[in-house]
């Protein structure tokens, strides 16, 4: 019974009996010969094939002058083994060398010329750089590839990542409204349609009308928000092996652009908050006073299907709700927005040219940072603990900004041909990745500032020449025990393993400090 007939049964078993990538990890012990040799082996073999040549030259030139058949620049076994042993300067490789020359002996005359083992070692030479390479940038995987037929073309709006109750499953959005759930390995578990009004089933033949615009994982109560074009909110439970819908949050002012939710991680049962940036500019908070005992106060009800609740209702329950708004942060729709509640701060973006990005405190005790970048921007991410702002709009530029400096970047970042689409920092890692809409992914290093890696994902859909449809939250930075990055690219997703920061070596070590007593800010 394969993986795809017992997911219908139990959905969970999947995960549990998937076989495990094809990755192979060699030991350092088990290392072969051609892998140890360097750049400066090359040079004293050089010298030593010259030697080895000239010491049997002339008792061999009679023997060469009747049979031509090897070059001069070829060696039988012992001459091979005496100059592999000559150039590394140690026999413990003894048993590796007939094994070695037996791989390069490619015409089977029981000779090996001299440009074959350079060529071997150059070329596993450069695997080894290829390695090096991968490991500067974080990447340990080829990327995995997937397709939700179930999508017809619409694109993935977003991809969130819910990890309890275990295992760790990935959750995609479409425009449409439909979700498809995902183990770690890319496989789909299930999928789920949404209903178009309160009472009826997910599923349901009628088609769903409405366009989906952000959708966000609330792990305290095992929920995702998302947002509709209706104005309101599809809260659907993802606590068991199958989700369901249990609430439609309607009667929104404006269509809801951007989501963010918050909760305390040490004491998840307080109070929480769903954040929402809208079409008009507009930055809203909910507040689930009590999420454990409930987030509205519904009466009971037979009826299937998700309940319907109006957010001019639910403001009056003051036990329950506390709803706060901050109107016209921005001129245009917010397209993306992000709380650090140590500060109390959020920050917003738009693609305004006078308020691009606004880091604001929601109970206006003190001036807003406000960034005024032309054409504005379409993403962002923000590193609170760094002081790192990371920006990308209509050009394909990333900019780099102090969290506390405004009238110009920190560093510019060139390299894509194309709008970046989605920006993640990674601070264990110290690396940016930046996805843009040709469907390539670029990976940065936050101190020097360059790039180390560029990645065209080979999605069956790019093709030169043609538009990508792709969301507006095409990159999600998985931060589980295994780290890996997934990137959305109309109904594909890709998937990539990233390194543990402690394999990566931790977070780089500093020689000095610098306090700036005007920002209160030390600097490594």
């Amino acid at each position: 019974m394969d993986a795809a007939e017992m997911s219908k049964d139990d959905p969970w078993e999947v995960s549990e009996t998937e076989t495990p990538n094809g990755t192979v990890h060699h030991d350092v012990q088990n290392t072969g010969l051609h892998d140890s040799l360097q750049l400066h082996h090359l040079q004293l073999l050089f010298d030593t094939f010259s030697q080895q040549l000239s010491i049997t030259g002339h008792s061999q030139r009679r023997v060469r002058a009747r049979n031509t058949r090897h070059p001069a620049d070829t060696l039988s076994l012992e001459q091979f083994r005496s100059a592999l042993t000559t150039a590394m300067g140690e026999e413990s490789w003894s048993d590796k060398m007939e094994e070695l020359f037996r791989e390069l002996e490619s015409s089977c005359d029981g000779r090996v010329g001299r440009e074959t083992l350079c060529d071997c070692v150059l070329q596993q030479l450069k695997q080894s750089e290829d390695t090096s390479e991968a490991e500067l940038s974080g990447i340990s995987s080829e990327p995995v590839i997937r397709r939700c037929l179930r999508y017809k073309q619409y694109p993935v709006i977003r991809i969130v990542e819910v990890s309890q109750p275990p295992p760790l499953r990935y959750i995609t959005v479409s425009e449409r409204g439909t979700l498809t759930i995902w183990n770690s390995q890319l496989h789909v578990i299930e999928s789920l349609e949404l209903c178009e009004n309160a009472g009826e089933k997910g599923g349901s033949s009628r088609q769903f009308r409405t366009w989906m615009t952000d959708a966000v994982y609330m792990p305290n109560i095992h929920k995702i928000a998302v947002a509709s074009m209706s104005r309101n909110f599809h809260l659907v439970d993802v606590s068991t092996s199958t989700c369901f819908e249990t609430f439609h949050l309607s009667g929104l002012r404006h269509v809801a652009t951007a989501l963010c939710y918050w909760y305390n991680v040490e004491a998840p049962g307080e109070r929480c908050a769903l954040m929402w940036g809208d079409e008009k500019g507009t930055v809203n908070l909910l507040w689930f006073l009590q999420p454990y005992k409930g987030l509205f106060e519904t009466p009971f009800s037979k009826q299937s299907g998700p309940h319907q609740v109006f957010l001019s209702d639910i403001c009056g329950q003051t036990s329950m709700i506390a709803y706060q708004q901050s109107p016209k942060i921005h001129s245009e729709p917010i397209n993306r927005i992000r709380y650090n509640p140590r500060t109390d701060l959020i920050a917003t973006s738009s693609e305004s040219s006078a308020s691009s990005v606004v880091i604001m405190d929601m109970d206006q005790r003190s001036d807003s940072y406000i960034w005024k970048i032309e054409k504005g921007i379409r993403c962002f991410d923000i590193s609170w603990s760094l002081s790192l702002l990371v920006t990308a709009g209509l050009d394909p530029d990333l900019r780099i900004w102090d969290r506390y400096v405004t009238s110009r970047p920190v560093a510019v970042l060139r390299g894509h041909r194309t709008t970046v689409v989605d920006v993640a920092i990674h601070q264990d890692l110290g690396k940016i990745f930046s996805y843009s809409k040709d469907a390539v992914l670029k990976i940065w290093d936050i101190s020097s500032e360059r790039c180390m890696k560029t990645i065209p994902l080979r999605f069956p859909n790019v093709q030169t020449g043609r538009i990508l449809g792709q969301g507006n939250f095409s990159l999600l930075l998985s931060m589980a025990k295994a780290p890996a990055l997934l990137l959305s690219c109309r109904e594909y997703l890709a998937l990539l393993q990233l390194q543990n920061a402690a394999s990566n070596g931790g977070s780089a070590a500093f020689s000095c400090t610098l306090y700036r007593p005007h920002l209160r800010q030390v600097e490594l």
